[in-house]
């Protein structure tokens, strides 16, 4: 490959790397200006906004969500490219002068290949992620499941998956739903000494006792009390309760996002498959009188 060939090479990668950061941008952009307009339509007393411009709103939360999981992965294709963009350099012996490729310049370094892909590589640069398997009816265990370790992927009673950040804080939980105990237990401890919670919020379950939650802390997150934990969730478990009930079990994934150091989500974004549909909800966690 001649030194002209190499410029082209490294100028296609980089332009697409650069498309592939204008298109992330550009859909998160659109999703804020989305719910920026369905608040609009709320606000002034139009046509329900759940219907005008929830279908639209649940896609664009499908791709953000998307290109958040997807992220460490584009970063990780990143660095390959940049790997074998110094190999090429290396082989065809340098780059090749401006006029050899028509005024093409590539990058000159693997970290021009490398920019950061915004929000959604955040986990990439995290410290490495530990492994925890805890027991909610281990004695011992209790205090690590009232206050997880940070970047940390936590497995409770071989059934709940937590995934937490830098500040302990969850930001995914998963599980497979497949059993209704009515009697299992809560932590009414863990649930009022809860901090963060906003007058109006409840200490509110990622999966409820019923579907055999953990009580403490790691499974439990500050969540608006009427339309959020007893109204816009609680359908949710009532959707699971009713498929369990048939003898469907429910994949559930729940993310959580937060605006700044606060463990109160500001948002709650809940997919899960019940055998007979798969459906994605996103919940906003704003407090009673709205934001603070």
């Amino acid at each position: 490959m001649s030194s002209a060939d190499v410029d082209v090479v490294l100028r296609v990668l980089a332009d697409a790397i650069a498309a592939v950061e204008t298109a992330e941008k550009a859909l998160i952009e659109a999703h804020a200006d989305t719910k920026k307009a369905r608040d609009t339509v709320a606000d002034v007393g139009g046509s329900q906004p759940g219907r005008t411009l929830g279908p639209c709103i649940d896609d664009l939360n499908k791709a953000v969500t998307t290109i958040q999981r997807t992220g460490p992965v584009t970063a990780a294709i990143k660095r390959e490219i940049a790997a074998a963009a110094d190999r090429i350099r290396g082989n065809s012996g340098g780059t090749a002068s401006s006029g050899g490729t028509g005024g093409l310049q590539p990058p000159t370094t693997a970290a021009a290949l490398t920019a950061p892909l915004g929000p959604s590589t955040a986990a990439d640069s995290e410290p490495d992620r530990i492994m925890i398997e805890l027991s909610s009816s281990d004695p011992e265990h209790v205090r690590k499941l009232n206050k997880p370790e940070p970047n940390a992927t936590i497995i409770v009673d071989g059934r709940f998956r937590y995934e937490t950040d830098e500040r302990g804080r969850v930001t995914k939980a998963t599980t497979t739903l497949d059993v209704i105990d009515l009697k299992h237990p809560r932590s009414k401890h863990a649930q009022r000494t809860l901090s963060d919670k906003f007058p109006g919020d409840d200490a509110g379950h990622l999966f409820a006792r019923i579907f055999k939650g953990p009580g403490q802390k790691l499974n439990l997150v500050p969540m608006e009390a009427l339309g959020v934990n007893r109204g816009e969730y609680k359908s949710l478990e009532a959707a699971w309760r009713s498929a369990l009930e048939d003898d469907r079990e429910v994949e559930v994934s729940v993310e959580l996002s937060y605006d700044g150091p606060t463990r109160r989500p500001d948002s709650i974004y809940v997919t899960y498959d019940d055998g007979i549909e798969k459906r994605s909800v996103f919940i906003e966690n704003e407090p009673q009188g709205g934001s603070e």
